[in-house]
């Protein structure tokens, strides 16, 4: 194929070297003259052949649409490999079936063994670019001249110009270098004749058979060469890359525990223990007394329960409905009860006629609401309430079945209007109640003052407050005093108020101290193989175990929690030692075996491998090209 830089380069030698220009004219009008009669005959030739290339997406309707119109009868279908219309034997049988309805033959060029296969199960004839005949036999009784093989194929693609060989040596570009660089020297006039037009345009636009099933083709001479030697020495490099560089990463996350440390520490009063104090003996520091500078008081509001009705009682007429055979007689004040809880009494004395066989005996009866309800609650305008039925509370429940009331009209003229009063014993209560408020304010109180002193001196006091038990032992107070005007009795006010006071000292101290002896203790509690990840002090719980009023020391069982993990840092022996001992048993192996290997080590909670490359399934063999991280938390 003769491509268009060569093209160039050629018109630039006819402009350059002298030759006969009407000789070149008559050879160009003879190559067209026998290019043509070839084409003709060729046309009466192959007029009933087509061979078509197909895509390796192309669909059988799109085929279908392409093969329908055209005006031959035989129509050959060069496929590559893995084309989509090879994967279905149906496909084939229905592309087969439609050229048949419109009088066409199908036939297939293809070397996909795959293709051939369901080819010859659809019964549409195949043709591999092995095989020496391309068409059958009646083909070839038609015409002697049709017998050709896949690789010439494309020959028969007769709309299109026929390429045409030429007859003397083409250009290179060897050729055109060494001209320029020789400019005496002159070429054979053998060359001299320019190619037809034609032709080019032809040798452009034709294919084989075999040009379409090549996948990679490498430009002929050195570059060629070139390209085979580039892509083998990168094979050879991934080659070597896969052997000799392999990798792998091995993350670990240590086993930690939830470790807890108790210890007895003396809090000893500064004052009456000074001097043991000065000989700093183990797990003592000295305590501080706080007082607040006198008693404690509070000022309380305390509700009035007294209640005095200024409103009115609801009342209206009932029916009451006796059942019995006798009469049942009724003294005022009986209570008629709604279901909501409100009593309503009978005013004056009656009595219920008995039943007869016409029916039920009733009478009617004026009632009136009480002030409160069966719960206390002031009734007023609750009483006026909707029809409903009554039962007499006083009776028993088989009689109250027999006698009840049913109200046809709304209760009414009830209203509320109440006024709250201090009675003799809400005062008492008062100061019952002033007195366990005013204990409840010790804490906080004396809390109050250790803060403002810690701000005052730059420490860190803290208050000691027994924890679940009763912290009388620790906090001292006499005994409340309470007071309250005993005159409110009686009078009509919905509070009154009442005030309260006590005297209380505590036990402070220094919470730095404190703390720095239980971790301390934790530390010591912590296993050699292991370290110390985390001190929560938020856990520090404690409680009163003695103390000694005497001496003024009060002994404290603290306890404090924190965390410890297995030292796999590879720089320190704990870490190095367990690395090694890794390695030493895993270099080489399956990558779920070195992980179950791992996982069940008493200091790893959690592993992961990692290797290089990515789809290699084993530990390198090569300790140092594994590598071990530790996974953060």
């Amino acid at each position: 194929m003769i491509d268009d830089t060569q093209n160039d380069n050629q018109e630039n030698l006819e402009e350059e070297i002298p030759v006969n220009k009407n000789l070149s004219k008559k050879k160009s009008e003879n190559a067209e003259e026998t290019l043509e009669s070839k084409e003709e005959k060729a046309a009466k030739k192959y007029s009933d052949k087509k061979i078509l290339f197909v895509d390796i997406d192309d669909e059988i309707t799109g085929l279908f649409d392409r093969i329908r119109n055209l005006k031959v009868e035989n129509i050959y279908l060069v496929i590559p490999k893995r084309a989509n219309i090879l994967n279905s034997v149906v496909n084939l049988k229905i592309l087969n079936r439609k050229l048949k309805d419109v009088n066409k033959n199908l036939f297939i060029i293809t070397n996909d063994e795959q293709g051939v296969n369901l080819a010859m199960q659809a019964d549409i004839p195949v043709y591999e670019k092995s095989e020496e005949d391309l068409f059958n036999k009646d083909d070839a009784n038609k015409s002697p001249h049709l017998k050709i093989s896949p690789i010439s194929a494309l020959k028969n693609f007769l709309e299109d110009d026929k390429p045409v060989r030429l007859e003397q040596r083409k250009y290179s570009i060897f050729d055109i270098v060494r001209k320029n660089k020789n400019p005496g020297l002159k070429m054979s006039k053998t060359r001299e004749a320019p190619l037809p037009q034609s032709g080019r345009r032809k040798s452009k636009k034709t294919r084989s058979v075999k040009d379409f099933f090549v996948i990679f083709s490498f430009v002929k001479g050195y570059r060629g060469t070139l390209g085979i030697m580039i892509l083998a020495s990168l094979v050879l490099l991934f080659a070597v890359s896969y052997i000799a560089l392999p990798g792998a990463t091995i993350y670990l996350k240590p086993k930690s525990d939830v470790i807890e440390q108790s210890v007895n520490i003396t809090l000893a009063d500064n004052r009456v223990n000074a001097a043991e104090l000065n000989t700093h003996p183990t797990n003592m520091i000295a305590s501080y007394e706080v007082y607040p500078g006198g008693p404690i008081k509070k000022t309380y509001t305390y509700n009035s329960t007294g209640r005095k009705f200024y409103g009115q009682n609801a009342n209206g007429e009932i029916t009451i409905i006796n059942q019995d055979k006798k009469e049942w007689p009724l003294i005022p004040k009986t209570r008629f009860q709604s279901p909501d809880g409100i009593i309503y009494r009978l005013q004056n004395r009656i009595v219920v006629p008995a039943a007869t066989d016409q029916g039920f005996g009733t009478i009617k009866a004026f009632v009136s609401a009480d002030e409160t309800d069966i719960h206390g609650a002031i009734v007023g305008e609750r009483g006026n309430i909707a029809p409903t039925t009554f039962f007499l509370p006083s009776l028993k429940p088989a009689s109250q079945k027999l006698l009840y009331a049913k109200s046809e009209t709304v209760m009414t003229g009830g209203k509320t209007d109440v006024k709250k009063f201090v009675t003799k014993e809400d005062l008492e209560a008062a100061k019952k109640f002033a007195h366990e408020k005013i204990i409840e304010e010790i804490i906080p109180t004396l809390d109050a003052y250790i803060k403002d002193l810690n701000d005052v001196k730059k420490s860190n006091l803290r208050l000691l407050v027994e924890q679940n038990i009763a912290w009388k032992r620790a906090i001292r107070y006499d005994d409340p005093k309470s007071f309250v005007d005993m005159k409110l009795v009686n009078k009509e006010l919905d509070s009154f108020e009442v005030n309260a006071e006590v005297n209380a000292t505590g036990i402070s101290f220094n919470y730095d101290e404190f703390k720095n002896i239980l971790k301390r203790e934790l530390k010591s509690r912590k296993l050699p193989q292991k370290k110390l990840t985390k001190i929560d002090e938020e856990s520090i719980t404690y409680r009163l175990f003695n103390n000694d009023a005497g001496t003024k020391k009060y002994v404290v069982t603290a306890s404090i929690k924190g965390i410890e993990e297995f030292e796999l840092d590879p720089d320190k022996e704990n870490g190095k030692r367990l690395i090694e001992k890794i390695k030493e048993h895993i270099l080489g192996w399956n990558k779920k075996e070195a992980i179950k290997f791992i996982q069940n080590l008493d200091e790893v909670e959690r592993v992961e491998i990692k290797t290089w490359p990515v789809w290699a399934p084993n530990i390198p063999n090569l300790e140092n090209n594994v590598k071990v991280n530790l996974l953060e938390n």
